[in-house]
């Protein structure tokens, strides 16, 4: 499956950066710096109150994979045709690449992130968070991964994996 460890800081992917609003209550610094291991149980937080550093992990992780509806066990199920093709193993639970952002309007922070679903395939769930580290992951899937989410023009944009580009319905 993958070699190395889960350790902090040894697979760092989809890393997203925040400066957190005044808002923002118990702050732990000016910048959050979100991430996970793409073989992860969680995604991390880091935080500064400066962009050079130090840097100090968050202890735990802010969010972990059981807080989550995607699978905790490997599906039972065939192998996706992309991991067939690159010859690498597609089913394992995890959650990874958050794409945090502020939402000044509701006082609160949206994470999307994706990981592997019940029947093999991976997708993205939003969480919502009023402080930074304890979220509420909403059940709606979105059937895109590695989201990198924009507004434009009051729409919400994203940049999922392939170049894809999505819409948000607004209803």
């Amino acid at each position: 499956m993958q070699t190395g460890t889960l350790e902090v800081g040894n697979n760092i992917n989809g890393p997203s950066l925040i400066e957190t609003p005044k808002w923002l209550p118990n702050c732990l610094g000016r910048y959050y710096l979100y991430f996970g291991h793409h073989f992860g149980q969680n995604i991390r937080m880091a935080f500064s109150n400066n962009l050079t550093g130090p840097w100090n992990i968050y202890k735990g992780g802010v969010l972990d994979l059981k807080e989550t509806p995607f699978t905790h066990k490997r599906p039972n199920v065939k192998q996706p045709e992309w991991a067939i093709e690159k010859g690498v193993d597609g089913l394992y639970p995890h959650i990874a690449s958050p794409d945090v952002h502020v939402n000044e309007t509701e006082k609160s922070l949206e994470m999307f992130f994706h990981g592997l679903d019940h029947d093999g395939e991976q997708r993205s769930l939003c969480a919502v968070s009023n402080d930074g580290v304890n979220w509420r992951v909403q059940s709606k899937r979105i059937n895109q991964t590695y989201l990198r989410v924009f507004l434009y023009k009051h729409n919400k944009y994203a940049i999922a994996w392939g170049g894809q580009i999505l819409r948000q319905n607004q209803s």
